[in-house]
């Protein structure tokens, strides 16, 4: 009787007891049990999640994690997931960076058979939200979705993210290209220590290419990016590799003649950073140098 009258306050009028039910509504779910939680909780929450409000919507969001624990998460992904992946659409930024910042805790739960190719289309729509915040947050889910995908035992999440970054360096506008620089940068950063996400060959023959044709990019945050990324190279085991420092001369032989050819005649990340390094922004000058001293302070 009790959590029925509870439930009945979905429909109340007040916006203030509406927040209030999406607040702490999850936390009855270890108390009442799997079944009604997954019979009686989820409807409510569903419902919840499309409410008119704002802030109503992003209170469900932030406390899920009492009914992910109490049903688990098969009946979480089919219920819960889709909803929360429609409110990547919703007018309200905030919402939208709610469902960004909520992934993550979901994300270490689902399988990635289940999880990756969903959250690789939200992606698609995010990193080019007219939100910086949502974007960068975007940036720094990549290397989550990726490693969920490997753990899986899939290389499909990184070949899908890297591509994806390639093409928005080319983009004939500026924050495109932006975005791409700062999650590769972000890629660098988790794939410079033992064990990180992304191989060494994938690094010279993918992201290493995209970063070099970046540094000639007319926007200087962009070149700020990509000098701290090239930094970030140099403090992984890619630093005593020829292609770090010499070229790009021996990226798998499996890779097609076309690409072979292109990346053979890109400049090496060293005279990239030196090119950098008389940059005409003081800033970009300032991380240039600052990624060559890494590369000094590594060899001695």
């Amino acid at each position: 009787m009790i959590l029925r009258t509870v439930l009945q306050l979905v429909d109340d009028a007040s916006t203030h007891v509406r927040l209030a039910l999406g607040t702490c509504l999850s936390s009855l779910a270890p108390a009442i049990g799997k079944d009604l939680t997954a019979r009686e909780l989820l409807p409510v929450l569903l419902t919840l999640l499309r409410d008119e409000e704002t802030d109503v919507r992003l209170a469900v969001l932030n406390s899920m994690d009492p009914v992910q624990e109490t049903i688990g998460v098969k009946l979480l992904g089919e219920n819960i997931l889709p909803a929360v992946l429609s409110l990547t659409t919703d007018a309200k930024w905030r919402v939208r960076l709610g469902v960004v910042s909520a992934l993550p805790k979901l994300a270490a739960h689902l399988a990635s058979e289940k999880f990756t190719p969903e959250i690789l289309d939200l992606c698609t729509k995010m990193l080019v939200d007219p939100v910086f915040n949502i974007r960068r947050a975007t940036i720094d889910f990549l290397a989550e979705v990726i490693d969920i995908s490997r753990r899986g035992g899939s290389a499909d999440a990184a070949s899908w993210v890297l591509q994806r970054l390639k093409s928005m360096s080319e983009a004939a506008t500026y924050e495109p290209r932006l975005t791409a620089a700062l999650a590769l940068e972000s890629l660098c950063k988790h794939s410079a220590a033992e064990g990180g996400i992304l191989e060494m060959s994938t690094m010279r023959s993918q992201v290493i290419p995209t970063l070099v044709k970046l540094s000639r990019d007319p926007i200087p945050n962009v070149r700020i990016a990509v000098s701290r990324a090239l930094g970030l190279v140099f403090g992984s085991g890619l630093a005593s590799s020829p292609t770090a420092t010499k070229g790009l001369d021996d990226v798998q032989a499996s890779a097609e003649s076309e690409d072979v050819e292109r990346m053979m005649e890109m400049e090496s990340v060293q005279d990239c950073l030196t090119r950098l390094c008389t940059d005409a922004d003081a800033d970009v000058v300032y991380f240039a140098k600052k990624a060559l001293q890494r590369r000094e302070a590594g060899e001695e």
